[in-house]
């Protein structure tokens, strides 16, 4: 990870809430959401989503630092039938 400055990182957290602020319209969340999610994967007992990093980096105004150009969040799960 490279190392940013102060000026950097306040820049970048600016960026990140006025994109938080977009989120609450749906037309522009829409938007945001389908350029920056590649795909959602649901398994039995994991939620697996993927991340395209160039393109949140250029929302947030920064470069990726690194190679990837996805990163995976996965979180446990557990489905469960309803109704």
């Amino acid at each position: 990870m490279r190392d940013l400055s102060p000026g950097s990182l306040k820049r970048i957290v600016g960026k990140a809430k006025a994109l938080s602020e977009d989120l609450k319209d749906h037309h522009k969340a829409h938007r945001l959401i389908s350029e920056v999610i590649e795909k959602v994967v649901i398994h039995q007992d994991v939620l697996e989503m993927r991340i395209r990093l160039p393109e949140l980096a250029q929302l947030l105004g920064t470069e990726t630092g690194s190679e990837d150009s996805t990163h995976n969040i996965t979180s446990p799960c557990k489905l469960a039938r309803r109704g």
